[in-house]
């Protein structure tokens, strides 16, 4: 994951839903919220190949996504990149992930 410094809090909000917040909270909540959550969060972007879902890349994770998958240090990385058992993976799962 990247430095908490790094990611701003509202901008995950504004990736997510396309626009920015209603409510003005500070940022440090939405960073602590995303910290300290149980679930793991992966927040990723589809790379698509002759309009088919080929891969994609990690754009950020929060520490429960490490501690639950294993996987550290994958912002920034593709999926077939940082996991290597991806390259097994049916091309279905990752239409079911484009939808």
């Amino acid at each position: 994951m990247p430095p908490n410094d790094s990611i701003n809090s509202p901008s995950i909000l504004e990736s997510l839903s396309g626009t920015k917040p209603s409510v003005s909270l500070d940022s440090n909540i939405y960073q602590s919220i995303f910290d300290h959550m149980l679930n793991g969060m992966a927040y990723c972007k589809m790379l698509y190949e002759n309009g088919q879902p080929c891969d994609f890349i990690y754009l950020f994770t929060n520490p429960a996504f490490e501690l639950q998958t294993g996987l550290r240090d994958v912002c920034g990385k593709r999926i077939s990149e940082s996991f290597q058992v991806f390259v097994r993976v049916p091309r279905n799962y990752l239409n079911t992930l484009a939808t």
